[in-house]
């Protein structure tokens, strides 16, 4: 623990050997507290706290160090995003208006059709502090993520976490959409602006390439890629149904 809080930041690069063998040290002694039941915080408070340190010293921005700790909580505690999240979901929208980024319009009552979701998603990230420009927002509010998520109950396809769409023989999951809270933090990191061209070098549903597609307008260009023919085919249908 003493080395990976006095690392010097001037001279220890995030990816140095030094870092990497001070970082591996660190963890391994702190599975040796766990494993003894020497530790008078919980394991998770502890990695948290020293995370959240060492960010701080490499100079990693707030937003940054926010999409990082979503994606490992996610990843190594294998919990449920949506639980984490559930707090902050903004009080449901009235029966027959929905507010969007250029006005007021009128949708069907039914707080399961597409575009109340939509809508709904848009505020959970806003409430979130995970979209914080106009143009973003206005991306989510325009992308319908259904048609990229075929036989996806709509809730599902509209909840703040991610949906698996392909796995491999062992059951392993190949490809997915990612959830939109690291998304949003994503495509408001990239400060995408029209006229962008963009390379996306990994098509998954299409629903980034969609929301990139929105943030360049009719003067940029998107391409995305894949090596897998099946999800390419179906990116490429969603994007179809989309236009």
């Amino acid at each position: 623990m003493a080395e990976l809080i006095t690392g010097n930041p001037a001279t220890d690069g995030p990816f140095t050997q030094p870092w990497q063998q001070t970082v591996r040290h660190a963890g391994q002694s702190l599975a040796d507290l766990s494993a003894h039941g020497r530790l008078t915080r919980d394991l998770r408070a502890v990695l948290t706290h020293h995370a959240l340190f060492a960010l701080n010293r490499r100079g990693i921005p707030a937003r940054a160090q926010a999409s990082l700790a979503l994606t490992a909580a996610t990843i190594v505690f294998d919990q449920d995003p949506h639980q984490t999240w559930s707090s902050h979901a903004p009080a449901a929208p009235s029966p027959t208006t929905v507010t969007s980024v250029t006005g007021t319009r009128t949708e069907p009552t039914s707080p399961h059709h597409p575009h109340r979701l939509r809508d709904a998603l848009t505020a959970t990230l806003l409430d979130a502090g995970l979209i914080t420009t106009p143009a973003v927002q206005a991306a989510f509010r325009a992308v319908p993520r259904e048609v990229f998520l075929p036989g996806v109950d709509l809730a599902a396809a509209y909840a703040p976490t991610a949906v698996v769409t392909k796995r491999d023989t062992d059951g392993g999951a190949v490809s997915s959409a990612s959830s939109p809270r690291i998304v949003a933090a994503m495509l408001e990191q990239l400060e995408v602006n029209p006229g962008d061209r963009i390379l996306e070098i990994g098509a998954g549903t299409g629903i980034n390439a969609a929301l990139l597609t929105e943030l360049t307008g009719p003067t940029g260009t998107v391409t995305t890629i894949d090596i897998d023919p099946d999800v390419t085919a179906a990116g490429q249908a969603g994007l179809d149904a989309a236009s």
